[in-house]
């Protein structure tokens, strides 16, 4: 008996050493702006349907091109009952058009921990068309004491009814290099899904037990995984790449010296980019440019991130390198996008498409972010400094 008391006694000290639990707020700061879904609306009585949890309301716009304001008719007895009504909306912007904001807190659910739901009223075209879209995708903050350090920390979800679960719907967000900030560029590695792994001063994490309305979780130690990429910026040394490509030449970034070397990411299959004389697509120009140049000293390492499967090209250039390649897609760039960087000759990196984020609109409803790209001019006159 005595040893097995000690057993758990051990079990639970290492528990307490590899579980460290964030404590979140119940504040919900900002929706994510890309998962907003549409609600159909008559557009002679104005009125639709909106799902609340697994409920279904009536919904109207009121008065809905002058001072608008919305009606859900929770208790569904067509009266229009004073706290069914949500008005004084904030003017605001969506996809460039111009819409009234509401954020309102159901009345139906039986929990108090339900996000807000946020609804965007738009006057759309020349017909002034009105549309509705929603949106549960919700956000909170606090911090965590990690390693005798408290760390601001975040998590957001996706679920339609504001629910907190490990699994797709989930991400979360460690302040890595202790600005004050979580980075949401994809670069500064400090945002991740629910099965990522991060790094913290050279051991590995991961997120765990997950409080269903957001307000705690854990984070446990684990072990270094197969695949993992540590945040990056101009000025670092170029990641290892040992592969062989899909035309089955082998690149080796340690062997290469003396060259400069550019990493192109694209979603437009390569013999779209070889053969599409209407297609207007930098990196279509910037192919082109490499092979008609001919280039010695310049290496191109073309990553395809689109859904379809890899066009083989027939010919291609002795420095070309092409791959249909998750690790490398992961790498540096994103599924489904394009994006260049540059690394000149010690193989460092010089140059880069780059993501920012308006930090100053954090603390509202939808954070502004975007990305700066280089032109087909930028990209030439870029690696002819470095060539030459």
């Amino acid at each position: 008996m005595k040893k097995l008391l000690v057993f758990l006694f051990v079990i639970s000290l290492f528990s307490l050493v590899f579980s460290i639990e964030a404590l979140l707020s119940d504040i919900v700061h900002w929706n994510l702006p890309n998962n907003y879904k549409k609600i159909e609306i008559n557009q002679q009585n104005m009125l639709g349907n909106i799902k609340i949890q697994d409920d279904i309301y009536k919904i109207k716009i009121m008065n809905p091109f002058s001072n608008p304001y919305l009606w859900i008719d929770y208790n569904s007895n067509n009266i229009k009952d004073s706290n069914e009504l949500y008005m004084n909306p904030i003017k605001d912007s969506f996809e460039n058009i111009f819409t009234y904001k509401f954020n309102i807190y159901p009345l139906t659910t039986t929990s108090k921990d339900i996000p807000k739901i946020t609804i965007l009223l738009s006057l759309k075209g020349k017909q002034n068309l009105m549309e509705l879209y929603y949106s549960y995708s919700s956000h909170k903050t606090g911090y965590i004491n990690f390693k005798n350090e408290l760390i601001k920390t975040a998590l957001f979800t996706q679920r339609a009814d504001g629910i907190y679960n490990l699994d797709s719907t989930l991400s979360y967000g460690i302040d890595l290099n202790k600005n004050g900030l979580i980075d949401l560029t994809p670069d500064k590695k400090e945002i991740f899904n629910y099965d990522d792994v991060f790094k913290y001063k050279n051991e590995f994490f991961s997120i765990n037990n997950v409080d269903n309305f957001g307000r705690t979780y854990e984070i446990i130690e684990t072990n270094k995984p197969k695949k993992f990429y540590s945040s990056f910026s101009t000025g670092d040394k170029i990641f290892e790449i040992n592969k062989e490509d899909i035309i089955g030449k082998t690149l080796n970034t340690s062997n290469i010296n003396n060259k400069v070397i550019t990493i192109v990411y694209s979603d437009i299959n390569f013999d779209v980019i070889q053969s599409c004389e209407k297609c207007n697509s930098r990196i279509k120009y910037i192919y082109q440019w490499f092979e008609n140049e001919d280039l010695k000293d310049l290496i191109m390492i073309f990553v395809y991130t689109g859904e379809e499967e890899i066009q083989v090209p027939e010919k291609t250039n002795e420095n070309l390198y092409l791959f249909n390649d998750e690790d490398l897609i992961d790498m540096y760039g994103s599924k489904n996008d394009d994006r260049i960087l540059i690394f000149d000759k010690n193989k460092t990196l010089k140059y880069m498409d780059y993501y920012w984020v308006e930090y100053d609109s954090l603390e509202s409803d939808i954070p502004q972010n975007g990305k700066w790209e280089m032109s087909l001019e930028d990209y030439k006159n870029m690696v002819r400094n470095l060539m030459y």
